[in-house]
């Protein structure tokens, strides 16, 4: 006798088989968003550091003005707190510099390692390891913030008062640790300053106040969170 349609074995090899497609197809489509997540994390970090060699290289350049400035051939992590830049800071940098420009190094960004070839090139080399942040004491931190516009704004106002006062007076391009007992100011003041200036405002440096070392961007913002 020619028994016809499914037997329950037959539903339930089919069902098994639905099962596994399901199954692998949901695998597939996890692993394709987690890359597709990878690469837009990689990047955003690529991006990132190329705006810091950008701020490196533009640093570089604005210091030549410096009679006494020696061009480095190399930046490492120390140095970072002395170079205004916007947006994600690296945690860590190895750079080679010649002539004012980048030309190889790494730097780490986002927990991405990333290597500069000789032609500033970038490439992402994988993820470092991680490495607990350390806690902030943000009270300490506006404190610290509040002192530093305080000494930007006296030192505008310092620029300001001898333009009008002193007949051929120079602005400066630049304020340096060494001009710091010249400003008048009340309040803390900076054990280190290292600032830009462009016509009698500040435009960018770095402010050292109550062991914070604050950074401050090209229109005069400190940018410390």
């Amino acid at each position: 006798m020619d028994n016809s349609g499914f037997t329950f074995k037959d539903v339930l090899i089919i069902l098994f088989i639905n099962i596994i497609f399901t199954m692998i197809m949901a695998f597939i489509a996890t692993n394709a968003t987690m890359s597709s997540l990878e690469r837009a994390k990689q990047g955003s970090a690529k991006d990132a550091g190329y705006g810091f060699i950008r701020a490196v290289e533009y640093s570089m350049l604005v210091a030549q003005g410096d009679k006494d400035y020696v061009m480095p051939t190399n930046i490492v992590t120390d140095d970072i707190s002395g170079i205004p830049i916007k947006g994600v800071i690296p945690t860590s940098v190895n750079l080679n510099a010649s002539n004012g420009l980048i030309k190889g190094g790494t730097i780490t960004i986002d927990g991405y390692i990333l290597t500069i070839d000789a032609k500033g090139v970038l490439t992402a080399k994988g993820k470092a390891p991680t490495v607990k942040k350390p806690t902030i004491n943000y009270v300490k931190l506006l404190a610290a913030k509040e002192a530093g516009y305080g000494f930007i704004r006296a030192a505008e106002y310092s620029i300001a008062r001898a333009t009008m006062e002193t007949s051929g007076y120079v602005k400066p391009i630049y304020i340096t640790t060494g001009d710091i007992a010249g400003i008048s100011m009340k309040g803390i003041k900076p054990t280190v300053a290292e600032l830009s200036l462009n016509n009698g405002l500040v435009a960018g440096g770095i402010i050292k106040i109550n062991g914070y070392t604050l950074i401050v961007d090209s229109s005069g913002e400190i940018i410390n969170r």
